[in-house]
């Protein structure tokens, strides 16, 4: 449907390569992806504030400095176009970027590129405010996975969010500065685009506030909305133990709050209120019992309450990796502890699974494996462990041992 969109809008488009610099350092020029289409680049006036990248950022303030340092292809100019009907366009654009994310895998390096290079094409003009809005969004959302771009994404979110509610009627046209637009312009494409509501974009900055480590500030977001859950979780992991508890005091304890005041006080009663009152479906309560008694060393009944977890969220490989453990522990002090190691290695195939990169889950496997003689896959998780992590000479020990 949304090609259908883009050759009713007559938009045409080529996804392609430009030699081109990404970085300030950057002395060749080397391939980098590009969208070349058939946008006018005149921009409007109003627009929402753009946020410039840190001074010491080894990334071009503009994105990637194309050689021809065009998006638009002279060869497929449509004449006359009218500003609503740039913006249409540039909202379609928008859209098969988002095709772009839904069609392919979310963490692979590539979908990502692509999908800037349809935001860099989007962003060249401003020809509507909600529309750059959206594009800056979804650039934000982008950089926000760079080391090098956080910074600037969460504090460009702060200030689309800032302008989310800067509402202007028309009577007040007269007193509007260069990046306010009036609300009539601010929703005339808001059918056609992705743009989030007020409090889930406070919600998005609160979280990328959490990222970065601003956990207070996070909160104070979190507090405008009312989630009150992510509110303590901020509070506990800063430190601020009774801010926490004056938070919880102050509302209904829901399986999740009473999840996080167990966590706070370290008290396993209100674990069990959380399992119950959730009728056995909170698996955050589960975990937190089986870890309770995993810190008192009984294993046993930190095992089964893993177990329990996973019944209701089998998606956890750290939960499958404390079971793993748990079921080591077990097969240490039990007479036959074939079973035990068997479900350890079951336990820690799953979380290695689950994720690939943990060096823990493969080498606990691997020594797991051995413990039952399966040699030939103790040597392949092996293997995977030490690919992982060559440094460890633990890893390289059990290589040595392992007959």
């Amino acid at each position: 449907h949304f090609f259908k969109a883009a050759q009713l809008a007559h938009l045409e488009i080529e996804l392609t390569a430009s030699l081109g610099k990404r970085t300030k350092f950057q002395r060749k020029s080397l391939p980098q992806l590009k969208l070349e289409t058939n946008l006018s680049t005149v921009e409007s006036q109003a627009k929402p504030q753009v946020i410039p990248l840190d001074k010491d950022s080894v990334l071009l303030e503009d994105g990637i400095h194309f050689d021809d340092a065009q998006h638009n292809n002279p060869d497929h100019q449509t004449p006359a176009q009218t500003p609503d009907q740039i913006a249409l366009r540039q909202a379609i654009v928008l859209a098969l970027c988002l095709d772009v994310k839904n069609s392919n895998p979310e963490k692979e390096g590539l979908t990502a590129q692509e999908m800037r290079a349809y935001v860099d094409a989007a962003c060249a003009s401003a020809q509507n405010w909600m529309v750059f809005s959206t594009a800056i969004l979804i650039k934000c959302r982008l950089e926000a996975s760079s080391a090098y771009s956080a910074d600037r994404a969460a504090l460009q979110l702060e200030v689309l969010v800032s302008q989310h509610s800067t509402m202007c009627t028309k009577e007040q046209d007269a007193r509007l500065n260069k990046d306010d637009a009036p609300v009539q312009e601010r929703i005339k494409f808001l059918s056609v685009l992705d743009y989030p509501a007020i409090w889930e974009a406070k919600s998005e900055l609160a979280y990328a506030m959490m990222n970065l480590g601003a956990l207070v500030s996070a909160a104070e977001q979190f507090a405008q909305i009312s989630q009150w859950d992510d509110v303590v979780e901020c509070y506990a992991a800063a430190g601020r133990r009774s801010e926490a508890l004056k938070v919880l005091e102050s509302q209904d304890k829901n399986p999740n709050l009473l999840c996080v005041l167990a966590e706070i006080q370290d008290e396993s009663q209100y674990f069990e209120t959380a399992w119950q009152d959730s009728r056995y479906r909170c698996a955050r309560a589960a975990r937190g019992l089986g870890r309770f008694h995993a810190r008192a060393k009984n294993w046993q009944l930190a095992a089964e309450w893993f177990a329990k977890a996973l019944a209701v969220a089998p998606h956890a490989p750290a939960t499958w990796f404390d079971t793993g453990i748990a079921h080591m522990r077990l097969a240490l002090v039990k007479e036959d502890p074939e079973h035990s190691w068997r479900e350890a290695a079951r336990c820690f195939s799953r979380a290695a699974s689950q994720e690939p990169d943990d060096a823990d889950s493969w080498a606990n496997l691997a020594a797991v494996l051995i413990q039952v003689r399966d040699l030939k896959p103790a040597a392949s998780a092996l293997d995977a462990a030490i690919r992982l992590r060559p440094d460890d000479w633990r890893l390289w020990k059990m290589l040595q041992e392992d007959p």
